[in-house]
């Protein structure tokens, strides 16, 4: 995203309120627009278009929780190979590996709707077909835009996204007496959002050769990966889960749901989206820029002293980035909880759902600082410190879900986060501080292995 952000930020330099709006408005589109333009496309299509199907209703959110899970647990993998491949110019491979991963998501995805609708054998061939061809397109969807991001072009997704949601619900207006027609609909669209993004992919990176696994390989070199791409999405989505079970109704076989905890929670999430693109301008900028200033140094040799004054004026960037970051997200917050009754009011809430709106945004608020220092982390390779954060976060959502759920909803979610976020700012603190002996320490010694036999006191050789 770093290449997205200098572009944004040369916009930003014009100094005029206009261009500080736009690019605020840019940024807004990079981080959140697939997701702000499902959510408005969604609300046309129930609110306005007045559609009932329950069974569209159960497959689309489904598809979109669990599309997200399973290309998110990915996505930590996919992104370090992609940055690594990025920096090595090696586009082709790029390609091979974006090849390789939508075989594979495709594969998984197929096997998962497979499994799910064997399971819950009640619906007819027709709205099986449907409901798996979305859930597997959305989690290919997801995907490409990771690869996307390479491309420092924020355009196309948006165009792709604007285009099939367009389609959808232009669609759904005409073929919502039909039968599963709303489906259909979406289905269409989700498809042409799939076939844009990937013309312009191939256009970008010149395609070439086989698909490749060798972001699969590279879970030798990064395992944790892996693990923490699940644990955090699973950390999101937990809670809601457990939702469905404890308060929740069946609203079809195989699709719980939770009235009460599912509209509040989603509705509570849209007020992040300030702090996401701050994120964009600030830590994928200046501090990229110390950052990589400073490994620079390192490289080079440099002398001590210029490393450490380098290491400062990394620090000094990072804490302004976060400082912006943390004041976006606490005024966001403020407004939200501030215009929470109007807000609830217009939405039907009831007074647990307002109660459980409000600790929503508490909690997204907190996931919105976890996230933003995982990815931190991330910058300085410190997976150890982001797997034992999102193994404690998640672990906490899960078990005081569980425990408090009935009287307390949402507090799981709000400590779970809260926790996190305390947990590997410290964590990061302590390391930052020894960082220059800690890369030190890290490096590989590139010393052949000694061939010598070690003799134990009175052994003969």
């Amino acid at each position: 995203m770093a290449g997205i952000g200098f572009k944004l930020k040369r916009i930003l330099s014009k100094e005029f309120f206009l261009t500080d709006l736009t690019t605020f408005l840019y940024s807004v589109l990079i981080t959140a627009g697939p997701w702000v333009i499902s959510s408005i496309s969604l609300l046309i299509i129930f609110k306005f278009i007045g559609v009932e199907d329950r069974f569209f209703v159960g497959s689309t959110a489904y598809s979109f929780i669990f599309s997200m899970v399973l290309s998110g647990g990915f996505s930590f993998l996919i992104i370090r190979v992609v940055a690594d491949l990025t920096y090595e110019k090696k586009y082709a491979e790029i390609y091979r590996n974006y090849s390789g991963a939508i075989i594979l998501i495709f594969i998984i995805s197929a096997i998962l709707s497979a499994l799910f609708f064997t399971i819950n054998d009640d619906y007819t061939f027709q709205q099986k077909f449907l409901a798996s061809y979305l859930f597997v397109v959305l989690s290919l969807i997801w995907t490409q835009t990771i690869f996307l991001s390479a491309t420092e072009d924020y355009r196309p997704a948006v165009f792709s996204f604007v285009s099939g949601f367009s389609i959808a619900v232009l669609l759904a207006y005409f073929l919502k007496k039909l039968d599963n027609g709303t489906l259909i609909s979406f289905d269409v669209g989700m498809g042409f959002i799939l076939f844009l993004q990937n013309i312009y992919i191939v256009k970008s990176f010149k395609r070439s050769g086989k698909p490749s696994f060798y972001f699969l390989k590279n879970l030798r070199k990064y395992p944790q990966n892996l693990f923490i791409g699940f644990l955090y999405y699973f950390s999101v989505w937990i809670d809601d889960i457990i939702a469905w079970f404890k308060s929740g109704e069946i609203l079809l076989p195989g699709f719980r749901f939770s009235s009460m905890y599912d509209l509040p929670m989603f509705v509570a999430y849209l007020f992040i989206i300030p702090a996401l693109s701050m994120f964009v301008l600030q830590i994928e900028t200046e501090f990229y820029l110390e950052y990589r200033r400073f490994f620079m140094n390192l490289e080079q040799n440099k002398p001590l002293r210029n490393i450490v004054l380098q290491k400062k004026r990394m620090k000094d960037s990072l804490l302004y980035s976060i400082k912006n970051i943390l004041i976006v997200q606490l005024s966001a917050a403020f407004i939200g909880l501030l215009l929470s009754s109007i807000i609830g009011e217009n939405l039907g809430f009831s007074n647990v759902s307002l109660y459980i709106f409000r600790l929503g945004i508490i909690g997204a608020s907190f996931n919105s600082l976890f996230l933003t220092l995982i990815l931190i982390n991330l910058y300085f390779d410190f997976r150890d410190i982001v797997l034992e954060s999102v193994v404690l976060t998640f672990g906490t959502n899960f078990i005081v879900s569980m425990i408090t759920f009935e009287e307390v909803p949402g507090l799981g979610f709000v400590l779970a986060f809260f926790l996190g976020t305390l947990y590997i700012f410290l964590r990061f603190y302590r390391r930052y501080k020894e960082l220059i002996f800690y890369v030190y320490i890290t490096q590989p010694t590139n010393l052949p292995k000694s061939k010598k036999k070690i003799l134990k006191l009175g052994e003969e050789a």
